[in-house]
């Protein structure tokens, strides 16, 4: 009642006033999030599933962080897009890609007359890997085609945002596991197998005859330092409810 009393009697200054009125918001982030309500997790996995071949190494985690669907425009031709095909990408496919950004227009697209020519076939390409097609920062975005399973693949392909442009995923509805509670550590390891390892089907998660704690085990004995300090920033968000909650017993408890 207090907090509500003062903030009723609360001056605001002219800057928060114009800021209301001129719609700029009142608050400002140093990063963009993107809430992941697990009720409808099931669009971002169809999705991901659908990833084109040269995003297999990607998990679903930094799918939804770094790629977004977007309309294929009817008047863009298939061939002069930047959209890679279902296949790997190589390194003269993406250095040509790079290239073709000093000759983008303002909608981000390109005139078939001014891209230049590609390798010669007998130049010895090699895969490129996600983390170099994730860094790039040049203004036409690279984009790849859904897979024909996917219903969306001939209206739909996804983009590779901008690095600056990253979201950061909020999971939104029950409480994720806790990593410390043995009740639960099965179904903790399922879900970070689901969220940071890449995978198509199940199989891809765990084996046959595999617990979902083994495998998460094997997983993390392998997997990037940044999905590993993303996981204990999870148990952290934990353990500073658990601190929360302590303090406030301990305060009734006086």
């Amino acid at each position: 009642k207090s907090t509500h009393a003062m903030i009723s009697h609360q001056e605001l200054s002219a800057q928060q006033v114009a800021a209301y009125l001129m719609e700029h918001g009142d608050h400002y982030t140093s990063h963009e999030y993107r809430n992941v309500f697990w009720t409808s997790f099931e669009k971002y996995v169809q999705d991901y599933m659908s990833r084109s071949f040269a995003l297999q190494d990607m998990c679903i985690w930094d799918f939804v962080t770094q790629v977004e669907k977007q309309k294929i425009k009817l008047s863009q031709d298939h061939d002069t897009t930047n959209a890679f095909a279902g296949d790997d990408v190589t390194e003269s496919d993406f250095q040509e890609s790079m290239e073709l950004d000093q000759f983008a227009d303002t909608d981000n697209t390109f005139s078939a007359q001014k891209v230049p020519e590609k390798a010669s076939e007998d130049t010895h390409d090699q895969r490129v890997s996600v983390e170099d097609i994730m860094k790039t920062k040049t203004r036409l975005r690279p984009s790849f085609e859904l897979l024909d399973n996917h219903v969306e693949s001939k209206t739909h392909r996804l983009v590779v945002c901008h690095p600056d442009r990253r979201c950061i995923p909020v999971p939104i509805g029950p409480s994720l596991p806790r990593r410390d509670r043995l009740e639960v550590r099965e179904r903790y390891c399922r879900v970070m197998l689901i969220l940071f390892k890449p995978w198509i089907s199940v199989d891809d998660l765990r084996s046959e005859f595999e617990s979902w704690s083994d495998a998460f085990e094997n997983f993390i004995k392998r997997c990037g330092p940044n999905k590993l300090f993303i996981m204990k920033n999870m148990q952290i968000l934990h353990e500073c409810k658990d601190s929360r909650d302590d303090h406030f017993a301990n305060r009734r408890q006086r």
